[in-house]
């Protein structure tokens, strides 16, 4: 059975949280080690402790384990910024994700992206364990300019998130070209220009 939020229901009562938490734990270790051809859903259940069909009660497949794993360490490795300035803020957070994004690390969500596209279940948990904090953690920065007078409120919030992060997505998945820190920087630089409110864009770009 599914939530509403189309995640699989988990199973309740202690033992089955410690078996959910001994599975991400595994399958972020596996991670860590090999990227996602290590962490099959045979190579988690082993180093878990559980049979692999005591996993499939908890996740749709091995992709909904990975995406929720990889998700506590894309949190620890590229945390949030707030300086008190929308630039400074978008600034240091494209310059670290580019940065752990270099590493071999890093590179997994490349790996769980391109398995997203091939797994219709295990693509939910993808975009909500990973898109959507990224966007709800860029949409806060955001909101926060728009609290201090740097940002037009009228630009939509959505609009504006697809537009500082598209141009460092497009870079790296489509054009294939590696994505520096300073290459990042550059892009949010160029893309803030018709966001940040200043003397010559006095309400930003429409």
């Amino acid at each position: 059975m599914t939530s509403p939020d189309g995640l699989q229901r988990k199973p309740s009562g202690a033992r089955a949280a410690r078996i959910h938490t001994a599975a991400l734990e595994a399958a972020a270790a596996l991670l860590t080690e090999g990227g996602l051809p290590a962490a099959s859903a045979d190579a988690i259940a082993a180093r878990a402790g559980v049979s692999k069909a005591t996993l499939y009660n908890h996740w749709p497949s091995r992709l909904a384990i990975a995406s929720e794993a990889y998700s506590e360490i894309l949190r620890q490795q590229v945390p949030p910024a707030d300086t008190g300035s929308l630039e400074d803020d978008v600034l240091a957070h494209v310059e670290d994700f580019a940065r752990f994004y270099s590493t071999p690390l890093g590179q997994v969500l490349t790996q769980l992206l391109a398995a997203a596209l091939d797994d219709e279940a295990g693509s939910i948990y993808f975009h909500t364990y990973l898109v959507e904090p990224r966007r709800a953690l860029i949409g806060a920065m955001y909101e926060r300019g728009v609290e201090r007078g740097e940002i037009d409120p009228a630009v939509p919030l959505e609009d504006a998130i697809d537009v500082l992060l598209g141009p460092l997505i497009y870079r790296r998945l489509v054009n294939r070209t590696p994505l520096t820190p300073d290459g990042a920087a550059l892009l949010a630089r160029i893309t803030l220009r018709g966001l940040l409110i200043t003397p010559g864009n006095p309400a930003g770009t429409p």
